[in-house]
């Protein structure tokens, strides 16, 4: 594992963050001028916070769900290099020489895979043998943009074929992948495994409780209402797991162009399947959505969290929790 000595025994280090933050333990090591026992006392203190902490798990993640992740399994045990921010657009996002020089003797590196990081093999040809790679999401089954996909009505031909990488909105599939980086932990730290996997497990069903009210929330929701119009094409996983047809405006990226054709195809399906509101997205263009509102007479619903979880709550669950309240909302007029 890494080398180094820290007054804590979790450290996360955020890329924005000029100085280190740590939220656990902390120690008073005050004492009175002249006591040699409390001076000894301290440094024995001082010395075990340090000897404990030489072997805490290092993590470098390029994605801020799976730090939530990471933090959730492994708390105190590890020290969290966070790469990535959720101001970031993971699909445009490109570590600097700096930043990836900051893992090179990282114990793990997360990636959320799917092709999603375009600067993975830069990051994995810096990095140390003893360094391992986890794919989060690769022992999940991926789904394809397709025109006659169960999950899409329609979608923009620059996305058609494209594997859809945001398997974070599967609370299932987060599930999948909280296994595969404890299972990485548990290998590389195999002394705080079952430290590790008694988090998973407390972890696992939060998430199923997440899982139970998302469905229990939009269970008022009529199957043939059940069309999700988006600003880009994120929310495959989601549709799947709760029964909704997608309608992207754009592509898989949030900073994907639509044609003007693509948009009246938009605009037509709309008018025939009756949809009845259509979801901006943080980071997404709100002009063409605000010329379909237009166009069609549809409320504009509040912004979905498609990439990153919002800044003012980082957590995963927090991420979840205000989508499905946004669409449960807009749903509301249709009771």
């Amino acid at each position: 594992m890494a080398s180094g000595y820290k007054l804590v025994s979790h450290l996360v280090v955020a890329k924005s963050d000029k100085n280190m933050k740590s939220h656990t333990k902390s120690f008073d090591l005050s004492f009175k001028k002249g006591s040699f026992f409390t001076m000894t006392l301290s440094l024995i203190i001082t010395l075990s916070t340090f000897s404990a902490n030489v072997s805490a798990l290092t993590i470098s993640s390029f994605n801020p769900i799976l730090s939530d992740f990471a933090i959730q399994i492994g708390q105190e045990k590890i020290t969290l290099f966070k790469n990535m921010t959720c101001k970031d657009d993971p699909h445009h996002f490109e570590p600097t020489p700096q930043e990836i020089k900051q893992v090179v003797d990282a114990d793990l590196v997360l990636f959320a895979g799917k092709n999603l990081e375009t600067f993975k093999s830069s990051v994995e040809n810096q990095i140390s043998r003893n360094t391992d790679v986890v794919e989060a999401g690769k022992y999940i089954p991926s789904l394809k943009v397709t025109a006659d996909s169960d999950f899409f009505v329609c979608c923009p031909d620059h996305a058609i074929g494209a594997m859809d990488p945001h398997w974070w909105h599967s609370v299932v599939d987060s599930k999948r992948a909280c296994q595969t980086i404890y299972k990485a932990m548990a290998k590389k730290d195999p002394t705080n495994k079952n430290y590790y996997l008694k988090n998973l497990k407390e972890y696992l069903k939060k998430l199923d409780n997440l899982n139970d009210w998302a469905k229990n929330t939009l269970s008022f929701i009529k199957s043939d209402r059940r069309q999700l119009v988006t600003a880009h094409a994120a929310f495959a996983y989601f549709c799947r797991d709760f029964n909704f047809k997608s309608v992207p405006i754009l592509g898989l990226s949030s900073q994907d162009q639509s044609t003007p054709g693509y948009i009246q195809t938009v605009i037509q399906n709309i008018r025939e399947k009756r949809i009845h509101v259509v979801f901006p997205q943080e980071g997404a263009n709100p002009k063409i959505l605000d010329s379909i509102v237009s166009e069609t007479g549809v409320l504009l619903g509040k912004p979905l969290l498609a990439d990153t979880p919002s800044s003012l709550d980082p957590s995963y669950i927090a991420m979840i929790t205000q989508n499905i309240n946004v669409i449960a909302e807009a749903f509301q007029g249709e009771r």
